[in-house]
């Protein structure tokens, strides 16, 4: 898996780096949070809008997640499970995968 954060500030910094119509859907971007130290946010890009999703950190149980019933043990196996399955199977609306690490993508 392709991971690496990106220092934009903050969720405006993310959708600005998305935003461009010559990003495609399923780009993303893995930040971590300016108002939660420690956390993360994924920044995707899906039908032309940037989407912001909150990766919650269970200090408990040390698992990450975007929803309590799919844990994982690191920020890159949760990038990893979205990269094989669609964020749909928790956000209705969202039917992606994250497929294009904004990193990768030329010029960026």
């Amino acid at each position: 898996a392709v991971v690496s954060t990106q220092s934009t500030g903050d969720r405006h910094g993310g959708r600005m780096m998305l935003e461009p119509v010559t990003v495609p859907d399923g780009c993303y971007l893995v930040r971590e949070s300016k108002n939660r130290v420690g956390q993360f946010s994924i920044d995707v890009k899906f039908n032309l809008m940037v989407k912001h999703i909150k990766v919650v950190y269970s200090e408990d149980a040390r698992t990450f997640f975007l929803t309590p019933s799919k844990t994982f043990p690191s920020i890159v196996d949760l990038v990893t499970h979205y990269q094989r399955c669609t964020l749909g199977a928790v956000f209705r609306d969202l039917q992606t995968k994250l497929l294009v690490p904004y990193r990768c993508l030329p010029g960026s």
